[in-house]
């Protein structure tokens, strides 16, 4: 078997090319040739830089022998633009070229809320539901009675519903949940609008 010698870079194959990730990103290249006077296949390791500036001033480095690396507890990306670039290291411990310098953006989807219905009236305190989201460690939630959520009802769940507990005046009320996965980095919030009537709810 025989091999032809090319770049010394590794090529990227995902995230690229400006791509919207909805979850954590697993980066993934191709195989090169480790760079000695007889190439064979599979370089000893590989270094990834991740950072959020493209200069990687500051970046985060994860050292791999795979052709993919995904993002573990306390590596996990918050929402934003993202860079990232991978290289060969020898086996004479050389790092050699960076691969071209890619982008992609980050964002959690938000949870899609299963009830109550958006401007709905509810008779009671009513209980907030959502859809499951991958990576979600919990959620939080927030109930007010005015849109830019001063003096909020808030707590945090790791289901994906949530009754609040005191007492709810008739009014209209608005809410938001997001998800934040393990390493505390949150996703958008979705928003819900209900009223409440038929007299002040007292909960046990």
């Amino acid at each position: 078997m025989s091999f032809v010698k090319s770049s010394l870079a590794p090529e990227p194959l995902a995230p690229i090319n400006d791509v919207v990730v909805n979850q954590q990103p697993t980066f993934q290249w191709s195989r090169v040739l480790t760079p000695t006077d007889s190439p064979i296949l599979a370089a000893p390791r590989y270094r990834l830089q991740v950072d959020k500036d493209p200069n990687f001033s500051k970046p985060a480095e994860f050292n791999t022998t795979a052709t993919s690396y995904s993002l573990v507890y306390r590596q996990s990306l918050a929402d934003g633009t993202w860079y990232w670039r991978v290289g060969v290291i020898d086996a004479n411990k050389q790092l050699w070229t960076f691969s071209p310098v890619q982008q992609f953006y980050k964002e959690y989807r938000p949870p899609t809320p299963l009830q109550p219905a958006q401007g709905s009236t509810s008779l009671g305190v009513p209980n907030f539901q959502w859809v499951p989201l991958d990576g979600a460690a919990y959620y939080r939630i927030e109930v007010a009675n005015n849109p830019l959520f001063n003096q909020a009802i808030s707590a945090t769940t790791d289901h994906t519903a949530y009754t609040p507990t005191g007492k709810l005046d008739n009014s209209e009320y608005h809410w938001r949940v997001q998800m934040v996965d393990k390493d505390r980095n949150s996703g958008p919030f979705v928003l819900g609008r209900v009223t409440i009537g038929g007299g002040v709810v007292y909960l046990p």
